[in-house]
Formats: C-alpha cells, sequence, structure tokens
C-alpha cells in the first residue's frame, strides 16, 4: 500500500506537507490533534492567496464528488 501512496504522490504531482514543516498552516497546527501530513495540490501554501481543504472518506458519495467538483473546477 505505501508504494501505491507513493506512485499516487508521484504521478499526480501532489506536495505533502508535515505538521513540522515551516509551510504548514499555524492555525492548523494550533487545533487539537491536527493532521500530522496534508497533501497540496497545486499552489504551494506560502504562496496561496485561497485554500480550500477536503476532509472525507476514501470512498466518496455521488454528492461529495458533485460538491468537490462545484469548489475546484
Amino acid at each position: 500500500r505505501f508504494d501505491d501512496e507513493l506512485y499516487l504522490i508521484e504521478k499526480h504531482r501532489v506536495q505533502l506537507v508535515t505538521i513540522l514543516d515551516e509551510e504548514y498552516p499555524l492555525l492548523l497546527a494550533n487545533i487539537h490533534l491536527p493532521p500530522p501530513v496534508l497533501y497540496v495540490l497545486g499552489s504551494s501554501l506560502k504562496n496561496a492567496r485561497r485554500r480550500i481543504a477536503i476532509v472525507g472518506s476514501r470512498d466518496m458519495s455521488e454528492y461529495g464528488s458533485y460538491v468537490v467538483k462545484q469548489l475546484i473546477p
């Protein structure tokens, strides 16, 4: 599974940002149990004017897929 995950990260050009990285959002780092790793697609977190986070299961519902497509054209 780990190799599959790395393959997908490379394939989709996803950047991994850990809670130890300077780029990790400060407000997110200060919540109770912040996620240790963020998967970033697009601009780096430092340079982004707008950010959107999508949290959910790996098996997205049809409605969830529709909403994501509305938010991220």
